[in-house]
Protein backbone atom coordinates (compact mmCIF):
# COMPACT_ATOMS: atom_id res chain seq x y z
CA UNK A 1 0.00 0.00 0.00
CA UNK A 2 1.27 3.43 -0.85
CA UNK A 3 0.57 6.48 1.28
CA UNK A 4 -1.16 9.50 -0.20
CA UNK A 5 0.42 12.92 -0.55
CA UNK A 6 -2.13 14.41 1.86
CA UNK A 7 -1.01 16.02 5.09
CA UNK A 8 0.12 13.59 7.75
CA UNK A 9 -2.01 12.79 10.78
CA UNK A 10 -0.43 14.29 13.89
CA UNK A 11 -1.17 13.21 17.43
CA UNK A 12 -0.30 15.95 19.93
CA UNK A 13 -0.40 13.61 22.94
CA UNK A 14 1.06 10.25 23.93
CA UNK A 15 -0.91 7.15 22.93
CA UNK A 16 -2.41 4.91 25.62
CA UNK A 17 -3.72 1.48 24.64
CA UNK A 18 -6.58 0.78 27.08
CA UNK A 19 -6.31 -2.92 27.89
CA UNK A 20 -3.30 -3.09 25.60
CA UNK A 21 -1.04 -5.14 27.90
CA UNK A 22 -1.73 -8.67 29.08
CA UNK A 23 0.48 -10.29 31.76
CA UNK A 24 -0.37 -13.96 32.13
CA UNK A 25 0.99 -17.33 33.24
CA UNK A 26 0.38 -20.08 30.70
CA UNK A 27 0.88 -23.84 30.77
CA UNK A 28 -0.95 -24.87 27.61
CA UNK A 29 -1.55 -23.46 24.12
CA UNK A 30 -2.35 -19.73 24.09
CA UNK A 31 -4.58 -18.77 21.15
CA UNK A 32 -4.62 -15.06 20.36
CA UNK A 33 -7.51 -13.22 18.75
CA UNK A 34 -8.07 -9.63 17.75
CA UNK A 35 -9.91 -9.04 21.00
CA UNK A 36 -6.66 -9.79 22.92
CA UNK A 37 -4.08 -7.21 23.97
CA UNK A 38 -1.42 -6.38 21.40
CA UNK A 39 1.28 -6.66 24.06
CA UNK A 40 1.54 -10.13 25.60
CA UNK A 41 3.89 -10.79 28.53
CA UNK A 42 3.63 -14.53 29.04
CA UNK A 43 5.16 -16.69 31.78
CA UNK A 44 5.61 -20.28 30.68
CA UNK A 45 6.99 -22.03 33.75
CA UNK A 46 5.28 -25.31 32.90
CA UNK A 47 7.00 -28.66 32.34
CA UNK A 48 7.89 -27.88 28.72
CA UNK A 49 7.50 -25.61 25.70
CA UNK A 50 4.04 -24.38 24.68
CA UNK A 51 2.63 -22.74 21.56
CA UNK A 52 1.22 -19.25 21.22
CA UNK A 53 -0.96 -19.19 18.11
CA UNK A 54 -1.56 -15.96 16.24
CA UNK A 55 -4.96 -15.15 14.74
CA UNK A 56 -5.61 -15.23 11.00
CA UNK A 57 -3.61 -12.59 9.10
CA UNK A 58 -5.11 -9.11 8.90
CA UNK A 59 -3.26 -6.35 7.08
CA UNK A 60 -1.56 -4.00 9.53
CA UNK A 61 -2.11 -6.13 12.64
CA UNK A 62 0.80 -6.62 15.04
CA UNK A 63 1.69 -8.17 18.38
CA UNK A 64 4.59 -7.74 20.79
CA UNK A 65 5.28 -10.93 22.78
CA UNK A 66 7.66 -11.64 25.65
CA UNK A 67 8.45 -14.82 27.58
CA UNK A 68 9.22 -14.31 31.27
CA UNK A 69 9.00 -18.01 32.21
CA UNK A 70 11.56 -20.79 32.41
CA UNK A 71 10.30 -22.77 29.37
CA UNK A 72 10.15 -21.82 25.66
CA UNK A 73 7.15 -20.35 23.86
CA UNK A 74 6.75 -21.12 20.14
CA UNK A 75 5.07 -18.26 18.24
CA UNK A 76 3.07 -19.89 15.44
CA UNK A 77 0.36 -19.24 12.89
CA UNK A 78 -3.19 -20.38 13.62
CA UNK A 79 -2.71 -23.60 11.64
CA UNK A 80 0.58 -24.48 13.38
CA UNK A 81 2.32 -24.79 10.01
CA UNK A 82 4.70 -21.82 10.43
CA UNK A 83 6.87 -20.98 13.43
CA UNK A 84 7.82 -17.30 13.50
CA UNK A 85 9.96 -17.38 16.65
CA UNK A 86 10.91 -19.56 19.60
CA UNK A 87 11.17 -17.40 22.69
CA UNK A 88 13.48 -18.56 25.47
CA UNK A 89 13.48 -17.00 28.95
CA UNK A 90 13.40 -13.18 28.80
CA UNK A 91 13.23 -13.09 25.00
CA UNK A 92 10.65 -11.15 23.05
CA UNK A 93 9.57 -10.46 19.51
CA UNK A 94 7.29 -8.37 17.32
CA UNK A 95 5.22 -9.91 14.55
CA UNK A 96 3.28 -7.89 11.99
CA UNK A 97 0.80 -9.00 9.37
CA UNK A 98 0.45 -8.35 5.69
CA UNK A 99 -2.90 -9.15 4.12
CA UNK A 100 -1.99 -12.83 3.87
CA UNK A 101 0.61 -13.72 6.52
CA UNK A 102 2.40 -12.65 9.70
CA UNK A 103 6.10 -11.74 9.53
CA UNK A 104 8.75 -11.63 12.24
CA UNK A 105 9.87 -8.00 12.53
CA UNK A 106 12.44 -8.55 15.28
CA UNK A 107 13.42 -10.95 18.07
CA UNK A 108 15.64 -10.08 21.00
Amino acid sequence: MAYTDKAEFKIPRHIVLKGGVNVESINTIKVLGYDDSQIQILDNSSAGAVDCKLPEAKEGAFFFLRNTGSQAIHIRDSGTTTTYAILATNEGCMVASSATDFHLVFKS
